[in-house]
């Protein structure tokens, strides 16, 4: 079983909604996939999404800390860190977000590869 039919196998019996297994089935081959699993299963604010790095995923917890945001600024886009440290939290991650994680990391590093970036993890 591959890594998108673990990950299907995780929605299907984690009684996610049917309108929401739909779109998480037909963005499987998507490179943004990961991105709908955890908008769809975390409801993390866009902006959180928009501006999670690897090192704000910790899978061997289980966890992701959302602490940085994508924020347009004057016209620009930074990563902005919230203004108080209440702000920042942790957000135990399921098995769907864990199975779907690793997958997308992998993809990432053959993306940089091909194109002759540095992988910066």
């Amino acid at each position: 079983m591959g890594p998108f039919s673990l990950v299907m196998a995780a929605v299907a019996g984690a009684g996610v909604e049917p309108a929401t297994f739909r779109l998480l089935r037909a963005s499987g081959e998507d490179r943004l996939h990961a991105l709908y699993v955890l908008a769809l299963v975390l409801g993390v604010r866009r902006g959180e999404l928009l501006g999670l790095r690897w090192d704000a995923i910790d899978l061997d917890r289980e966890a992701l800390t959302a602490e940085r945001a994508l924020q347009r600024v004057g016209g620009e886009l930074w990563l902005v860190r919230p203004t108080t440290q209440a702000s920042v939290r942790t957000v135990l991650l399921p098995p769907l977000v864990v199975k779907a994680l690793p997958e997308h990391r992998e993809r990432q590093a053959q993306e940089r590869a091909a194109a002759g970036v540095g992988c910066r993890g």
